[in-house]
């Protein structure tokens, strides 16, 4: 599993995931992940391509996670 800190295109570092791969984007972000995934990524997601998120308030970030 690898994690990275996205420094380029939020709908682009989503699409290049592999299973297993976890990227952290800024909390502040999270509003725009959660459309990416369920609204510019829909081509992907009817492919079968899965994420999830957690969202660490301590830290700051929010954690994509690819499943599928």
């Amino acid at each position: 599993m690898e994690t990275t800190v996205a420094q380029n295109s939020i709908v682009g570092t989503i699409r290049e995931m592999n299973i297993g791969d976890e990227v952290q984007f800024p909390i502040e972000k999270t509003p725009y992940i959660r459309v990416a995934l369920y609204v510019h990524l829909m081509p992907e997601r009817q492919a079968g391509c899965r994420w999830s998120t957690l969202t660490d308030r301590d830290e700051g970030t929010v954690i994509v996670r690819r499943t599928a």
